[in-house]
């Protein structure tokens, strides 16, 4: 509990991989304040890009279990250990052990579970069950988007006086100074070609396999080039889709970055190609970036980013009408976000209201 004076809060997350969530995480905890807050983060690995940003002040505790199904032995020891006011867990499988180890070792400590991706998201067989027994018994469950705060609700029927909406960081104070970096990329220096940016994990739900159709599609009738940028364990077969479609001087998988942005400074279109958001980072960069977009229409966070102006709005697995799309917003000049804009997807913004709801809970 307190120590001088201080609540206890802890963060529990599966890693610090490149992922929404995990950059999420790595920017809160950098945000909010160490002289308010004993803050701890709990991983089952500490590994992925985000580790190297982690303030000296957080105390770390990795679990090192075999598989995260297997670590609520471990995790119900070190959360004795620490003994925390708070606990504050992010993404479905995590917030699922976290209550697990709470009811099972008759914990004090209070819980805020955050969702990041769609309720509708295909789950497990009684995955939705499972989450609204356990969701209703948390002390607060929060929705990075309107739309997922409203599922959590409807869907999972968590009281509505515990659910809460808090967008996730995405704007630190370096933002405008990381886009305006040069990049060397060969094809975003010489523009021979315009280029089409993507920018997810190369994941299914991510729809990376439409990506390269729409770009096959595009290149029947004109010249154009993609660099999707991200890790996962679809590359190999998304290379060869490109090999089969003999696209690769077309298009380019061209791994993880830690700065993004200058890609999205100078490439001609971003294409979000995905099922399935919560509310995509790579999106809020690439409005804020002011390079054209189409994106997919998903069941939460895509509409709320746009706000009915700034892109083009298609349905799922369209690849015509992505190509459609494309084909428009090539034409378009790049736009600009007001302030406001910044705002809303602060981090400043985010850690005063994770902040608020730290507070009341432990008043």
């Amino acid at each position: 509990m307190k120590t001088n004076g201080k609540l206890k809060v802890a963060f529990f997350i599966t890693s610090l991989a490149g992922g929404g969530a995990e950059k999420a995480v790595s920017m809160l905890l950098d945000s909010l304040c160490g002289v308010t807050y004993e803050l701890h983060l709990i991983v089952n690995k500490l590994e992925g890009p985000y580790v190297k940003s982690l303030p000296e002040h957080i105390h770390v505790t990795e679990l090192g279990a075999a598989r995260l199904r297997s670590a609520l032995p471990i995790l119900k020891q070190e959360l004795k250990k620490i003994n925390p006011d708070v606990v504050i867990s992010h993404m479905m499988e995590n917030n699922l052990l976290i209550m697990l180890a709470k009811l099972t070792g008759r914990f004090s400590f209070k819980t805020l579970l955050c969702e990041h991706s769609t309720i509708q998201r295909k789950r497990f067989k009684g995955a939705n069950m499972l989450r609204s027994w356990t969701y209703s018994r948390s002390d607060g469950v929060i929705g990075v988007s309107a739309a997922m705060g409203q599922e959590i609700h409807s869907v999972l029927k968590v009281p509505e006086n515990k659910v809460h909406v808090i967008y996730n960081p995405v704007f630190d104070s370096d933002f405008i100074q990381r886009s305006e970096r040069p990049c060397t990329h060969p094809w975003l220096v010489d523009m021979e070609y315009p280029v089409i940016i993507g920018i997810g994990r190369l994941v299914r739900e991510k729809r990376f396999d439409l990506f390269i159709e729409v770009i096959k599609e595009l290149n029947e009738g004109m010249n154009v080039r993609a660099i999707i940028l991200g890790e996962g364990h679809l590359r190999s077969e998304l290379q060869e889709k490109i090999n089969g479609y003999k696209l690769q001087a077309k298009v380019e998988l061209a791994g993880y970055m830690d700065n993004p942005l200058p890609f999205l400074k100078k490439g001609n279109v971003f294409l979000q190609s995905s099922d399935i958001e919560g509310l995509p980072t790579a999106l809020i960069e690439a409005t804020a970036c002011g390079i054209p977009i189409v994106a997919t229409k998903t069941h939460t966070g895509t509409e709320e980013i746009l706000n009915g102006g700034s892109g083009i709005i298609v349905e799922r697995e369209d690849v015509n009408g992505m190509v459609d799309a494309v084909k428009l917003m090539l034409q378009q000049q790049r736009s600009e976000v007001s302030p406001t804009y910044y705002q809303k997807f602060s981090s400043e913004q985010a850690a005063e209201e994770y902040s608020s709801l730290i507070d009341k809970l432990c008043i």
